[in-house]
């Protein structure tokens, strides 16, 4: 599922940079999954189920990671 993979890949981003959001435009770049409808998608399923956050700052919008979910093992 579309998910379960931008959530691997969030986490994996989040600790190896040592940060706790990451913009969407670096999630469109550098993720599994290149199309912005299919990350629309993942990002809601992860709100939905309180694994990530969409957050917006005018233009610029990030999505933050649950931080229990950066505080288990790698």
């Amino acid at each position: 599922m579309n998910a379960e993979r931008l959530e691997r890949w969030l986490i994996q981003y989040c600790r190896r940079e040592q940060v706790a959001s990451v913009t969407t435009r670096t999630a469109l770049q550098y993720r599994p999954l290149r199309d912005k409808t299919a990350l629309q998608s993942a990002l809601a399923a992860l709100e939905d189920h309180g694994r990530a956050r969409l957050l917006a700052d005018g233009r610029k919008r990030s999505v933050m990671v649950n931080p229990a979910l950066l505080e288990g093992q790698p």
